[in-house]
């Protein structure tokens, strides 16, 4: 019988159909913890909003309303792959997804000059933010899905850019 079940575990279609499943897992979990930043040791969500820092530095290159564009976008789809990673996750806001980190940056400094001095404070704000999660951003933690892994990221980036345009001004 073992001799008639091993060409089946290989036929074309189930081996596809095998091989999507495991190249889809991959993909969600790779989107979802910034290719990896989030499995860092050492602060994970500093590690991914690097990956959102470099987006701050192509971002600078297109208008407010591209930016805005991306950015709604960049929320829904996070949303959404947090929503599909947490089946891979034994907890409800994993450490190591990161997509909402990445996503935060450009939120961070939207309409901010991105001079050495700004950069800096708005690494830093973003993080101490996100890390206190002030109010409604610890309340929105326990959204349903994706909406509380991202929202709370999205409330504490808001208030980032909101403090750093109050700090340069």
């Amino acid at each position: 019988m073992s001799t008639k079940v091993f060409p089946v575990l290989l036929s074309p279609p189930l081996f596809s159909f095998l091989l999507l499943l495991f190249m889809k897992k991959i993909l969600i979990l790779s989107l979802a913890t910034g290719f990896g930043l989030g499995y860092s040791r050492w602060m994970p969500g500093t590690a991914g909003s690097l990956l959102g820092f470099v987006l701050v530095g192509l971002f600078a290159y297109f208008s407010p309303v591209v930016q805005i564009v991306f950015i709604g976008i960049s929320f829904f789809f996070g949303v959404w792959i947090s929503k599909l990673s947490l089946s891979y996750f034994k907890e409800k806001d994993p450490r190591s997804v990161t997509i909402d980190e990445i996503v935060s940056m450009p939120i961070t400094f939207f309409l901010i000059p991105l001079t050495p001095l700004n950069l800096l404070l708005g690494f830093f704000l973003n993080r101490v933010l996100d890390i206190l999660k002030p109010p409604p951003a610890y309340q929105s933690q326990t959204l349903p899905h994706g909406w509380g892994i991202m929202t709370d990221d999205l409330i504490s980036a808001i208030y980032s850019n909101l403090l750093l345009h109050l700090l340069i001004v």
